[in-house]
């Protein structure tokens, strides 16, 4: 009616879709990245040249595998949110949903951890602020903050392993570049 978008399904819809493509697009990018790290690893010092190219393109696709991720998990956190016809049938956010879902135990494991500082980074309206944090801090919240991580969405926790990993395979490039050209 009037272009409202009760109940946020045009939001989540779109999400949805960006959701469809990220994977697909993921699933070539992870088989190029292999292929390039399978390349560098293989250098010798009279093909650097062909080596540092794979080294680079491989630097470029993580790099994008992460902002990608990042970009996934914020548009995820927004989704859903309508206003709805003037107010009448508006509802929240993935992110404030989530937010509101997470226990206050778990809440207080993040806090003891980093700080109250962080938590107010992090607890934006929608949560987007996790997106926001580097790959040192993503690890140790899963890692460490167990029960705040696990109170997660599966779609959040998706994205933020999926930015861990990104970074740990950048630096499996990193240690084969190194290795190829120290033998």
């Amino acid at each position: 009616i009037f272009g409202a978008d009760f109940g946020g399904e045009r939001s989540r819809r779109k999400y949805e879709e960006a959701k469809e493509k990220y994977e697909s697009y993921m699933d070539v990018i992870d088989k190029v990245i292999e292929k390039q790290k399978e390349l560098v690893a293989s250098m010798e010092a009279d093909d650097f040249a062909n080596a540092n190219n794979s080294y680079e393109r491989a630097r470029k696709l993580l790099k994008d595998q992460q902002d990608y991720a990042r970009e996934m998990g914020k548009a995820y956190l927004k989704s859903g949110a309508s206003k709805g016809f003037l107010g009448i049938g508006s509802s929240s956010s993935e992110g404030r949903k989530q937010k509101e879902s997470i226990s206050q135990e778990a809440w207080k494991q993040v806090e003891e951890l980093f700080g109250k500082n962080f938590i107010k980074k992090i607890s934006d309206n929608r949560m987007t602020g996790l997106f926001d944090l580097s790959y040192e801090q993503l690890l140790k919240l899963r890692d460490e903050a167990t029960g705040f991580y696990s109170e997660l969405k599966e779609d959040t926790k998706q994205y933020i392993d999926q930015i861990i990993e990104s970074e740990e395979a950048w630096r499996e490039v990193q240690e084969a570049r190194k290795e190829a050209l120290t033998k």
